[in-house]
């Protein structure tokens, strides 16, 4: 499915969730320094900001509290969505979420033409229920802007203005963004772009619509304030990619795993395990290359004698997960080489049998010849560096 097409059915199915969906109300409160009585020249902002979580902020879709040129640049336009919403079961809802957690607006800071607002989300004494949630309080302390556009104040992302005085270097496909000039390497540059160029010629990507915009941060909490968090628990990672977006904790130019999501030109159309083990096959993940990891998980399954193929789902370790992945996307390479990956890549794989269905079906195999071969797989690596 095309680009513009999967667009037009996500915006589709989010107005009609829009538009269905129960309305309901956030618990909000106000700050000293953020109390409209106080202060009335704030009022229209803590009102912008309401409207804003109150208007379904987990649905993508032509939002009226949101600024124009931020929609117009990006699909997702609010980058923090993500880090919160993110799907799934189990995941937050924006009812659930606000209806949850107290959105306490700490201050609105006038900088210049716009305001900087600052939200932390937590847990009242009521809602605690069971102590071992404490250590989850607050969830998120947020920055947002407000802008003024055709007289009226709208939300902006908080990286466009607090990045503002970040160095900047452009290069063929990736233009860097990194606070330290000790941060940028012009020779892992270089590196990173002749890497994009190998995995768009290999499996005959279209050229990119646009270049990446790449975030060099040190660590979780830099990528967090780069998405809008001076502190947030829910959805943090080492690196993200949204939209034309890397933002890298690795504190490095060369992120492989990340360059190939941004290449992918289709990821939502397979499993997750499947999308992190395509990354991870090509690109490695945290730091290490696949034979490095792959050696790693072998090591560990085989370790347990009653592993098997759907054993494997059931590993939490996200490093296991992504891994497996790639071991999956490397078994169906060495039968139907780099066009039987893009085939596999496009057939159902969200659960282990989807998966193990998908690969006998391409390649051909019998149940008992599937797990020959995995077995197989994973021997090689653990038979190797012994």
């Amino acid at each position: 499915m095309c680009k513009q097409k999967r667009f037009s059915l996500c915006l589709f199915l989010a107005l009609i969730q829009f538009a269905t969906a129960q309305d309901y109300k956030a618990k909000v409160q106000l700050s000293i320094w953020t109390d409209t009585l106080q202060y009335p020249e704030l009022s229209p902002l803590v009102n912008l900001y309401i409207n804003y979580i109150e208007s379904h902020p987990d649905s993508i879709y032509d939002n009226p509290y949101w600024n124009s040129e931020e929609k117009r640049k990006y699909e997702d336009f609010d980058i923090s969505r993500n880090s919160i919403f993110q799907g799934g079961q189990g995941a937050w809802t924006a009812n659930r979420f606000f209806n949850f957690f107290t959105a306490h607006i700490l201050s609105i800071e006038k900088r210049d033409s716009l305001y900087k607002i600052k939200v932390m989300y937590y847990r009242t004494e009521k809602d605690q229920n069971n102590e071992k949630y404490q250590r989850f309080n607050p969830a998120q302390i947020q920055r947002y802007y407000a802008i003024k556009e055709n007289g009226e104040w709208k939300l902006a992302n908080a990286f466009n203005y607090d990045l503002a005085d970040w160095h900047r270097v452009e290069t063929k496909y990736i233009n860097y963004n990194f606070p330290r000039k000790s941060l940028y390497s012009e020779e892992l540059a270089k590196k990173a772009n002749r890497f994009c160029d190998s995995i768009i010629c290999r499996f005959d990507y279209p050229p990119l619509e646009e270049k990446i915009e790449y975030y060099i941060c040190t660590g979780e909490f830099e990528v967090g304030e780069v998405l809008g968090y001076d502190y947030y628990i829910y959805g943090w990672a080492l690196g993200k990619t949204i939209q034309n977006k890397i933002i890298s904790g690795n504190g490095t130019v060369y992120y492989p795993h990340e360059f190939v999501h941004f290449i992918d030109d289709d990821p939502e159309a397979r499993g997750r395990n499947i999308s992190e083990g395509f990354a991870t096959w090509l690109g490695g993940s945290v730091g290490k290359t696949y034979p490095e990891l792959a050696k790693i998980f072998a090591d560990e399954y085989l370790a347990n004698d009653t592993a098997n193929f759907a054993f494997a789902w059931t590993w939490e370790n996200k490093l296991n997960k992504y891994t497996l992945g790639a071991l999956i996307i490397d078994l169906v390479y060495d039968d139907k080489g780099d066009k039987g990956v893009l085939d596999f890549m496009e057939m159902p794989s969200k659960t282990s049998e989807e998966t193990q269905n998908s690969i006998q079906e391409l390649c051909g195999w019998s149940s008992k010849k599937f797990n020959h071969k995995w077995n197989q797989k994973l021997g090689e690596f653990a038979s190797k560096h012994k």
